[in-house]
């Protein structure tokens, strides 16, 4: 159809009349007793030059499309792709999210991960049950030196590196 087309080629196509165009389907108008008179059609394009889907207008009040109409329609559409490329992105990080999660839960080593300021920020099942802690929420934002009560020197001399320069760069 003329989605497809318009998806496939990347190019607008704006019919003043659709049922004197060979490429419109009146099937559709047929089955919903809907009437289409006019129609605008382009491609959502994003900035990769990749074809995400298309954008179509139908039966505009007054006439056929004019080149203004098409510039709107590109603006929106453009808005359009952002927000559809975003979605995308917040898809890929929760996937990732969940991946990181999974893996730290897996793990037969206790992990503990502390912020710059020396307070727990995550702990997993298996550190909860080395400490013969019941929930994460016992441990988050507590001060790491408090949670340790007894010396560790080897964990001592662990954490003073990390806060070091040796690790640290600007």
């Amino acid at each position: 159809g003329i989605a497809g087309h318009v998806f496939t080629t990347g190019k607008i196509v704006n019919i003043p009349h659709t049922y004197a165009d060979l490429r419109f389907n009146p099937g559709v108008d047929k089955a919903t007793g809907f009437f289409t008179r006019n129609l605008l059609t382009l491609p959502l394009i994003n900035k990769e030059g990749k074809s995400l889907g298309v954008c179509q207008a139908l039966n505009k009040i007054g006439g056929p499309f004019t080149d203004y109409d098409v510039s709107r329609l590109l603006a929106f559409s453009s808005q359009v792709c952002i927000g559809i490329e975003n979605s995308f992105l917040f898809q890929n990080i929760q996937e990732l999210m969940d991946y990181n999660e999974n893996m730290l839960n897996s793990m037969t080593n206790g992990v503990i991960t502390i912020n710059e300021d020396g307070l727990i920020k995550k702990c997993n099942p298996t550190c909860l049950d080395l400490m013969n802690i019941d929930t994460e929420n016992e441990l988050i934002e507590k001060e790491i030196k408090d949670v340790l009560k007894k010396e560790n020197k080897w964990l001592a001399d662990k954490l003073k590196k990390v806060e070091s320069d040796e690790y640290l760069s600007d």
